[in-house]
């Protein structure tokens, strides 16, 4: 949810280049913004955590793939599931 936010704020920055870019003879000075420099250190963070997550995840069955696994090894018996 964090990184959701973050780059939803982000897009604000966009919105302001797209506006300076697009004014007519507009000088190269305002053009090159600073703060996509800044943004793209965190935006790397984001997406380093988001990616070490996808790839390293823990070993096993959650508690919840382990009941569903219980579940439906018992209804393939014919015998419903004491709860």
């Amino acid at each position: 949810m964090a990184a959701t936010l973050f780059l939803l704020t982000y897009l604000e920055t966009f919105r302001v280049m797209a506006e300076v870019a697009a004014r007519p003879g507009v000088g190269l000075d305002e053009v090159r913004n600073v703060s996509p420099a800044l943004h793209a250190g965190p935006a790397l963070l984001v997406l380093s955590v988001a990616m070490v997550l996808a790839v390293f995840k823990p070993r096993g069955m959650t508690p919840y793939g382990q009941r569903r696994q219980y579940e439906q090894r018992t209804r393939g018996r014919g015998t419903a599931p004491v709860s």
